[in-house]
């Protein structure tokens, strides 16, 4: 049994790490429940145990940095066991895919890749601080929506309210629209955000009720929505696509029309 490994570290800074993760059949993509993953210590330490669930996540309590071992088991697959660098302060999500022993496969090299784009604009603080609903990479494609106002049903904070032209009004509580930030730039006009800017683009949000606003982010009464890139995506960095001076053209001439 071979598998790959795509881990993901991100520094949380100091204090204990935590380590999860998702398990797969390779041919299938099947989530694999009952896989035994058992984090090894270098010293006799008897190993930490869990179990994967229905949907084949697991997830070890808070450790301390160091250097321990990764081994996955299940029965049909074999077992296999990894070494693992683990900083203080991380976040590390794995992402397993097993093969059925009977399945030979050239052998993988596990990849660490380590995220700091995110890191880098306070985003993981911030959640840790609580106050806010946050949006990874990954709960962005989860919740697959056709348009950024498609995230935010169902957001405490926030109301969606379908426009007979297309796209959605985004309002606050207080019933006016809460300030758009997108790489920690406002952004000026809001009232077509869904053509604006698309789930696509987006690496991370973050979404705040008036009360609970970052001090460097307070430009309005109605909350705020913030917005952080992709890499190598339509941003602060690359504002401009054809695509989107299309639309933005069509706009301006809808508007000139309606007001002669």
């Amino acid at each position: 049994m071979l598998f790959p490994a795509i881990i993901h570290a991100q520094d949380r800074g100091t204090g204990p790490s935590v380590i999860q993760g998702t398990v797969i059949d390779r041919l299938t993509g099947e989530p694999l429940s009952q896989v035994r993953v058992l984090l090894h210590f270098t010293d006799d330490r008897a190993p930490l145990t869990e179990v994967t669930t229905d949907a084949g996540r697991f997830l070890f309590p808070p450790i301390p940095s160091g250097t321990y071992a990764l081994e996955f088991e299940r029965l049909g697959y074999g077992t296999i066991r990894e070494a693992l660098e683990v900083a203080e302060g991380s976040e590390i999500r794995v992402n397993a895919e097993l093969i059925r022993e009977a399945i030979a496969a050239d052998p993988v090299v596990v990849t660490v890749a380590r995220a700091s784009r995110l890191e880098a604009r306070g985003f993981y603080d911030r959640r840790r601080s609580g106050g806010g609903r946050f949006f990874t990479r990954e709960e962005i494609e989860e919740r697959t929506p056709r348009s950024l106002s498609d995230l935010f049903w169902g957001v405490p904070s926030l109301r969606v309210v379908p426009r007979e032209e297309g796209g959605a009004l985004i309002l606050g509580r207080e019933g006016c629209a809460p300030a758009f930030y997108l790489d920690g730039l406002r952004v000026m006009d809001d009232s077509q955000i869904d053509w604006l800017i698309t789930p696509d683009d987006l690496e991370g949000i973050e979404v705040y009720s008036s009360a609970n606003v970052p001090p460097q982010f307070r430009d309005g009464r109605c909350g705020a929505v913030l917005m952080w890139s992709r890499p190598g995506r339509p941003g602060v960095g690359s504002p401009f696509t054809w695509g989107r001076a299309l639309v933005a053209g069509v706009f301006v001439a809808v508007a000139f029309l309606l007001t002669r």
